[in-house]
């Protein structure tokens, strides 16, 4: 009888180990290769928003109908060719004075947060110079829903990246609060943020931005119908009614909303509304993104 060789099974035990030990070592030594800072959409490229600002100051444009009233808070977009709605938006600010402290609520559109809110302290580098996070201000709100910091889910998000610069640029000596927020956040959490909301904007020194785009792979006639009955939504700050909004930032308005409810808002001003087909100058266009730029007054 022909006795057979014994299956050699592979040593697992060791190899386990080698990997254990090599995630220890990286863990460990993962503050070496931390990052320091943050990078906004064109990061060494000025002339960007630079051309974007002049185009605007070259073409007519309206006054900013405030009356006697201050603007709290605001929606604005964050396609980039949506830029001289964003200018338009910032003018308009700026004309009122100068904020010391933003707090900017985007999307995460890429789902790249640890968790359903993310919250970084880091400072960002813009094509205007260095711009920093008012750190007490994002550990207060992270701390309201038991969160930790997540650096890296800011990493190429737009939502964000495409709007600090003009913050950088307009008001230079402001600090910011940027927070991402994913579909999924849990209503207890974004009440929990909008007190910490209402808890800031008790300073005048304060302001709070919404980057949010409207109605989505739409053709512009869908679009207008849809932002129609977002407007609605957004001008009686009816909370009952989010889900008939068509944006990708749901749960960030919700806490705007909530947010601007307790705290006695007298109007909202819708400046501008726009879309992808007009700004674009191709009417043929069968699937386009829309836009608002929105201000709450005090």
């Amino acid at each position: 009888m022909v006795s057979q060789d014994k299956k050699v099974e592979p040593a697992f035990w060791p190899w386990a180990a080698a990997i254990a030990f090599l995630c220890l070592i990286l863990f460990w030594a993962q503050p070496l290769f931390a990052r320091d800072r943050h990078y906004t959409s064109y990061s060494d490229s000025p002339e960007t928003f630079l051309r974007a600002i002049e185009s605007y100051k070259r073409a007519p444009h309206s006054a900013c109908a405030f009356g006697d009233k201050k603007p709290r808070a605001g929606i604005l977009p964050h396609h980039f060719l949506a830029s001289s709605m964003m200018v338009d938006f910032f003018e308009c600010f700026a004309a009122q004075g100068s904020p010391k402290r933003i707090i900017l609520i985007g999307p995460d559109h890429y789902s790249k947060g640890i968790y359903s809110a993310s919250f970084s302290s880091l400072p960002w580098k813009t094509p205007f110079g260095m711009i920093s996070a008012d750190a007490d201000a994002v550990g207060n709100m992270r701390r309201a829903i038991s969160v930790k910091e997540d650096a890296g889910a800011f990493s190429g998000e737009h939502s964000v990246g495409i709007l600090i610069p003009f913050v950088k640029q307009y008001f230079p000596e402001a600090r910011i609060v940027p927070i991402l927020v994913r579909n999924h956040v849990s209503r207890p959490d974004m009440l929990k943020l909008a007190e910490q909301l209402k808890r800031y904007a008790k300073d005048p020194g304060t302001v709070i931005l919404l980057s949010m785009d409207f109605s989505h792979d739409k053709t512009p006639k869908e679009a207008d119908k849809m932002d129609e009955r977002s407007k609605a939504v957004i001008q009686g700050l009816d909370i009952g009614r989010i889900k008939d909004v068509d944006a990708d930032n749901r749960p960030g308005l919700f806490m705007l909303m909530k947010f601007l409810k307790d705290s006695g808002i007298d109007s909202v001003y819708f400046r501008e509304h726009s879309n992808a087909a007009i700004i674009a100058g191709r009417p043929d266009l069968k699937s386009v993104t829309s836009y608002f730029t929105v201000f709450f007054l005090k």
